[in-house]
């Protein structure tokens, strides 16, 4: 899979999920998440950081990205659709490719990596639509693999943004993630083994109420 059918299936469904990897990730290995801490650096303060979403991933370039000023993980609250200031950086030891800006899972403004003082960098300063609810993000995009041999790849957590109180909710995203848990749901009810009915009771019911949740979704649009 991809960032389509992982991250942003969710974030398109209303859902705000904070970007994370590791060396045992899904989709690329030797990867690492950083995290901009407030105040001390603790187990305690990094996690933090990392729930709230401050967050981008990364197996060689440093993202920064701001929009109207706020970080990934804000959420920017407004009344009216209106113009968005976005300022984004990247840089990395090996050729990234190109910066990207994704807004609601669609690149919407990009622009090449160049090389500068032994080093590539690109930056974008732009300003952005928001006729409604959705997101704004960052990424690298290029066919080049890192010094391990993975394709090279960074990305930024979202900054949230409403549309007078309301946030993005598409229904094709939530029928999408519906549809898995359901999958998965039967999948555990016909071979997953337990100690006991109640633990088999337990994790299914989680199931059951993620449904739930997605569906009580799809009832207020």
């Amino acid at each position: 899979g991809g960032y389509e059918d992982s991250f942003y299936r969710y974030l398109n469904a209303g859902l705000r999920v904070p970007f994370s990897t590791g060396t045992d990730w899904f989709m690329y290995d030797f990867s690492r998440c950083y995290a901009r801490v407030e105040g001390e650096l603790t187990p305690e303060s990094w996690l933090a950081a990392l729930r709230a979403g401050r967050t981008f991933i990364t197996n060689g370039p440093l993202l920064e990205l701001r929009v109207n000023g706020s970080e990934p993980g804000s959420t920017i609250d407004l009344a009216n659709p209106a113009e968005l200031r976005v300022e984004a950086t990247a840089r990395g030891r090996l050729d990234f490719g190109r910066l990207e800006l994704v807004q609601n899972g669609r690149v919407i403004e990009s622009t090449p990596a160049r090389a500068a003082d032994g080093h590539f960098k690109a930056k974008l300063a732009v300003s952005v639509s928001a006729a409604e609810p959705g997101w704004l993000a960052t990424r690298t995009t290029t066919s080049a693999k890192n010094e391990y041999g993975p394709p090279l790849f960074a990305h930024t957590s979202a900054v949230y943004v409403t549309v007078a109180r309301r946030t993005i909710c598409r229904e094709e995203d939530v029928r999408y993630l519906m549809g898995q848990l359901e999958s998965a749901r039967s999948a555990i009810a016909a071979k997953a083994q337990f100690d006991t009915d109640q633990q088999r009771q337990r994790v299914l019911q989680l199931y059951d109420q993620a449904v739930s949740n997605l569906r009580a979704k799809l009832s207020k649009e």
